[in-house]
């Protein structure tokens, strides 16, 4: 039966330990543990860790003396409590009764793990008992089995007790502060009695505790009972507790001499008393203001009221900054805006410890309306002086209080653009005053500018629309700016307008920041300038002048020399007679027109040579014969004259000889020169017979005129084969059996030089023909 509801309980601290637990207050942390504040609280935290909910590293504080706990807090190793529980010197009045089988654990906390307790009073009945084979059986006024865990600054009263009954291998052990293990400090155990009970051996007993535990500093004042026989404080069983008689215990000076506790911040011996060492008690002072917010200048004094538990000393109130407030006994002056903690504190004595409570203080600084006045400035000028008022000084204050005066800025240069502008205050500092800030305008009025066109000139003709535009000044222009719209210059005068002065106006021109003021200047329109130049001519020697004309450069609108004041005269000194080579044309300088400045430039004549055309005549002979005389035949000289009159001669010349084969071989001209002439050569042809004197080829056929343009006659070579090639080698022309005076068309042909060739039989001869 014990068994079943044994592990009834298991269950329903499990399922009720999956929710998540509340307590009076915190969230578990160092700063702002979890509050244990009553019973519900206790018996809250003890579902939650014997549902296995361990709160390792989780803050609890203890805030007030709780009676009638009845529930362990952690009940086995899995199920351990972890965190660290404070017990602000509070003390918890238990009366824990603990039954099982295997392991059974007793006393506030009954299992702890890497925990933490500290300043805890335990009074009250702590039991456990097991009636199992194998079993454990720890009890202890604070916790019945620690490890890895601290116990500091705590004590335990009342009684303790553990038992174990079986037929063999049991274990029981009762502790004034733990039943088992852990690390205690600074802490005692005055049990009204200690009890281990095992039936049989393996019993343990302890008046701060029964086994495995490091003590520190702890004393202990307990009746001790192992299997229902008295312990003596020199019994192995028992640790730490040493005898000594109740007064000494009872002594402050004695413990801090031996046992050096805290008697300042934690223990306290009631004065008088017969009576053990207890924690001192928690100061509380109620502290608080109708309003932890006020504004400066609402209110000058506040009167200071709290109320304490303590009433042995009394409340002193203190400033944490004089310079926002002072405090006179219980009465606040208030100096300035700022936050400051106001403290109302109590020293320690008659068993309280030193308490205080603190509230932060505000005093906001109060609104200051700060406006900028209007201003007013023409554009480029410096900007003014900025003002401004002020709205809202509190207790009859001017801005001598304040600590920087406002900065009143304007983002408006001498450069900013005509229109309005806001003028901002800020940066107004004072150790009561927040500042509202209001702004105010700054109108930038447009400035004069005169516009001057400058004066210019162009020429005759030109066309302004597309190369010029006139120019113009500015007279009060600033800051370097540019006119965006610029002003239109314009003239009556166009490129069709004579020589002259002409007005300039201007017009149309658009600022932001300007009002435009025009004025004239003027156009000069000056002459163009025009070039007549002679024309170079040509001509070949001992021709006449060709009619010289000029030709003329730099008119313009469409004009002609109809604009001149007459007619120019060419003129050139050369005549028919004279040589070759160039001669200056000339123009006589003496012509003028409105719109033109005139310039003259001669020109040339070039006199060619003149073509002339030395042949070398064709000749016969025999084979045997010496070479007759060769003669040169000319064509074209002018002006009467022969060869008698050329620089140098032109020879003929054969390679034939004597003993040359029969044949034709050509007659070559080499050679001649003339100033005046260029020399054309034509070779001639050598015929040279058999001995028989039987011709095979015409040695006497010839061809007229060479040069020729329209047609050619081939004359006295009846009966041959004509052939005529160009100087590439191309037939131009051939026939066979040509008439005695053969024709030939060549008015197609191009100009050039042509070679002609007749062949009877085995023999033929070659003449050239110029085609111009």
């Amino acid at each position: 039966m014990k068994k079943i509801i044994y592990s009834t309980i298991i269950c329903l601290c499990s399922i009720i330990s999956s929710f998540a637990q509340t307590y009076s207050g915190g969230t578990g942390t160092a700063a702002a543990p979890y509050l244990i504040s009553s019973k519900a609280d206790m018996a809250a935290l003890a579902m939650a860790v014997n549902g296995g909910t361990t709160y390792s590293g989780t803050y609890f504080l203890l805030t007030q003396n709780l009676t009638g706990i009845a529930t362990r807090i952690g009940n086995s190793e899995t199920n351990s409590f972890r965190g660290i529980f404070d017990g602000g010197g509070y003390v918890v009045e238990v009366n824990i009764a603990v039954d099982g089988s295997s392991k059974v654990y007793a006393g506030v906390f009954g299992y702890i793990s890497g925990a933490t307790i500290k300043n805890l009073g335990v009074a009250g009945v702590v039991s456990s008992s097991s009636s199992y084979d194998g079993s454990y059986s720890y009890s202890g006024g604070l916790c019945g089995y620690s490890t890895n865990s601290t116990i500091s600054n705590c004590y335990a009263t009342g009684d303790v007790s553990s038992s174990s009954s079986s037929s063999y291998s049991s274990y029981s052990y009762s502790g004034g502060l733990c039943g088992y293990g852990g690390r205690i400090t600074n802490s005692f155990a005055a049990n009204a009695s200690l009890i281990s009970k095992r039936d049989g051996y393996n019993g343990a007993i302890g008046r701060i505790a029964a086994a495995e535990a490091t003590i520190e500093i702890c004393y202990a004042l307990s009746s001790m009972l192992l299997n229902d026989a008295p312990v003596s404080s020199q019994s192995p069983t028992n640790k730490e507790g040493k005898d000594t008689n109740l007064s000494s215990f009872q002594s402050q000076a004695w413990i801090e001499d031996n046992l050096y506790w805290d008697f300042n911040n934690t223990w306290y011996i009631p004065n008088g008393l017969s009576a053990l060492p207890v924690f001192k008690k928690t100061t509380k002072i109620n502290f608080s203001l109708s309003s932890n917010t006020i504004t400066y200048g609402d209110l000058q004094t506040i009167t200071l009221a709290a109320t304490s538990n303590n009433s042995t000393t009394p409340i002193v109130y203190s400033s944490t900054n004089n310079d926002v407030a002072t405090i006179a006994g219980n009465s606040l002056t208030i100096k300035k805006a700022g936050t400051v903690a106001i403290i109302a504190s109590q020293s320690d004595g008659n068993g309280f410890k030193a308490g205080g409570d603190t509230i932060q203080l505000v005093i906001n600084k109060k609104e200051l309306t700060l406006t900028a006045n209007a201003a007013s400035m023409t554009y480029g000028d410096t900007p003014p002086q900025y003002t401004c008022q002020y709205e809202g000084f509190a207790f009859n204050e001017t801005q001598a209080v304040l600590k920087k005066l406002p900065a009143l800025s304007c983002p408006a240069t001498a450069s900013s653009n005509a229109g309005n502008y806001t003028i901002t205050p800020s940066a107004a500092e004072a150790d009561n005053y927040s500042f509202v800030y209001k702004t105010g305008t700054l109108t930038v009025n447009k400035r004069n500018l005169r516009v001057i066109p400058n004066n210019t000139s162009w020429v005759y003709g030109d066309n302004n629309s597309i190369y010029f535009t006139f120019s113009f000044s500015y007279d009060g222009l600033i800051n370097g700016d540019y006119i965006s719209t610029q002003p239109t210059a314009t003239t009556t005068a166009t490129r069709y307008s004579n020589t002259g002065v002409y007005d300039i106006t201007c017009s149309g021109g658009s600022a932001t920041n300007y009002n435009f003021i025009y004025e004239k200047g003027q156009l000069t329109i000056t002459k163009a300038p025009l070039n007549i130049a002679a024309r170079t001519a040509y001509r070949y020697y001992g021709a006449d002048n060709p009619v010289f004309a000029v030709s003329y450069s730099g008119f313009r609108n469409s004009d002609t020399e109809a604009v001149l004041s007459s007619q120019p005269q060419v003129f050139c000194n050369a005549t028919k007679s004279s040589d070759a080579g160039n001669y200056p044309i000339t123009i006589s300088e003496n012509l003028s027109a409105a719109n033109y400045d005139i310039s003259y430039t001669n020109g040339s004549l070039q006199i060619y040579k003149a073509i002339l055309t030395a042949k070398a005549d064709d000749k016969t002979r025999y084979v045997g014969e010496a070479n007759p005389n060769f003669t040169i035949t000319y064509t074209g000289f002018v002006n009467g004259e022969n060869e008698l009159l050329l620089d140098v001669l032109p020879q003929a010349i054969c390679n034939a000889q004597a003993a040359s084969a029969p044949g034709a071989y050509s007659i070559y001209v080499t050679g001649g020169s003339d100033t005046n002439y260029e020399l054309e050569r034509q070779s001639g042809t050598l015929t040279i017979l058999s001995g028989s004197g039987i011709q095979e080829v015409a040695s006497q056929w010839s061809v007229y005129p060479n040069p020729a343009s329209e047609s050619c006659v081939i004359q006295g070579a009846s009966g041959s084969t004509l052939t005529i090639t160009n100087m590439q080698g191309y037939i131009a022309y051939q026939k066979s059996n040509i008439a005695a005076h053969e024709t030939v068309d060549v008015s197609t042909w191009s100009k050039g030089l042509y070679f002609l060739t007749v062949q009877a039989g085995s023999g033929k001869t070659n003449q050239k023909l110029i085609i111009r």
